[in-house]
């Protein structure tokens, strides 16, 4: 037996489990829970203070009141065998004592954690977040694994001297990291390059569960009534998205359905009748609402974050069996660019979403739902099990 058969929990510093997506770190630590896995949550601490600048009031206090809510949940049980715990921290302050203050009030607070679950053979999982890092220095886990679902150190935004620190801590992760699995060929080649053994960085990028997306869902009352044709985005709704690609879709007569947290400033959009934000929607019944899509979005402001990025909902739109109409990244066009279709400007997104209107068959939506077939979670997870338990 190896260290993983070994190991009854795994700690898993991922993405804020709250949020109304499920991120691919939940569908890994799902599949470790079928394995017989216990699995401790540890939800993110910030990489930089939430501050005014380059953002507009109402995107600070929508990143204030989100940041409340998830961190007043101290601990829960979220489902049997998986414990969510929100990390008490100092907020807004900077500087390298602070930082030590912070990372020993991290290590308290999980040796507690770990005395009261009775954790002791585990190993470590990071996913998008730094709060891992005083946790790693204390070496009683049996093995930690690095899921680079994006390149941190190339976080929109970011300063120089921020980039350089996120560089630094992006770096130490990758090095401390018995198996590094970035999401996208091109995050692969540039941690490839970052680190002296670039064999263990092995490429895992997303699955879908394609089950509950393939299915003939019937479209939601709440959507079932809007005219067609219908443009529709699901996901997070950040200061990223090119808003000018909804607008400019709405003049066009399209109706445009948007699914998802507001976390960034959509006022421009809000004049328009035929833009219609319907806030988050569980996860249980996502597909339903995004039935009445007949063209999907990928409508983002172009950078190097998203150049790295392999968005996951590109494989669940398919998997729908919709066409999609996506800004020109990388990971998409080469793996599934006879699927998709491209455009850099708000006109071109109209343009092209006429397109796959007027060229959209049975014929081609089944093709797309076979593309994506075999990409299920299931299948990823089986490969990360059989990885771990090489080590």
């Amino acid at each position: 037996m190896g260290k993983y058969d070994d190991a009854e929990w795994v700690i898993c510093f991922g993405f804020d489990i709250y949020a109304p997506s499920v991120q691919s770190t939940k569908h890994y630590a799902l599949g470790m829970l079928n394995d017989g896995k216990k699995v401790l949550w540890i939800n993110p601490l910030p990489f930089r203070n939430v501050s005014l600048k380059n953002v507009s009031r109402t995107t600070f206090v929508k990143k204030l009141q989100n940041k409340f809510r998830t961190h007043s949940k101290i601990i829960k049980v979220f489902q049997k065998g998986l414990y969510v715990h929100s990390p008490l921290y100092f907020p807004a302050v900077q500087g390298e004592q602070w930082c030590k203050l912070n990372n020993k009030l991290i290590e308290l607070q999980i040796s507690l954690l770990k005395k009261l679950l009775g954790i002791k053979r585990h190993f470590l999982w990071s996913a998008g977040s730094f709060t891992v890092l005083p946790i790693l220095e204390l070496e009683e886990h049996e093995f930690f694994i690095y899921q680079a679902a994006d390149l941190i150190s190339d976080f929109r935004g970011a300063s120089s001297e921020m980039k350089k620190r996120l560089t630094i801590m992006e770096k130490t992760l990758c090095e401390k990291a018995s198996y590094i699995f970035p999401a996208s060929l091109r995050i692969q080649e540039k941690i490839q390059n970052m680190i002296d053994r670039p064999q263990k960085v092995v490429y895992m990028p997303h699955g879908v569960d394609y089950e509950h997306f393939s299915s003939e869902w019937p479209v939601a009352d709440k959507v079932a009534h809007l005219p067609k044709p219908v443009a529709g985005y699901f996901g997070s709704l950040t200061d990223a998205n090119d808003k000018n690609v909804l607008i400019e879709l709405a003049k066009d007569s399209f109706t445009v359905v948007v699914i998802g947290k507001i976390v960034g400033d959509y006022t421009q959009c809000f004049e328009y009748k035929n833009i219609h934000f319907l806030g988050p929607v569980a996860y249980d019944v996502l597909p339903s609402y995004a039935a009445c899509f007949d063209v999907c979005l990928l409508n983002w402001r172009m950078g190097e974050w998203i150049r790295n990025c392999f968005p996951k909902k590109t494989q669940e739109y398919l998997a729908m069996g919709k066409p999609i109409v996506s800004v020109k990244i990388p990971e998409v066009m080469k793996q599934f660019g006879e699927y998709v279709y491209f455009a850099e400007t708000p006109a071109e997104f109209v343009q092209e979403a006429r397109r796959a209107l007027w060229e959209d068959t049975p014929e081609l939506a089944e093709a797309r739902r076979r593309r994506v077939r075999n990409e299920t979670w299931d299948i990823r997870c089986e490969k990360v099990r059989g990885l771990l338990k090489t080590i």
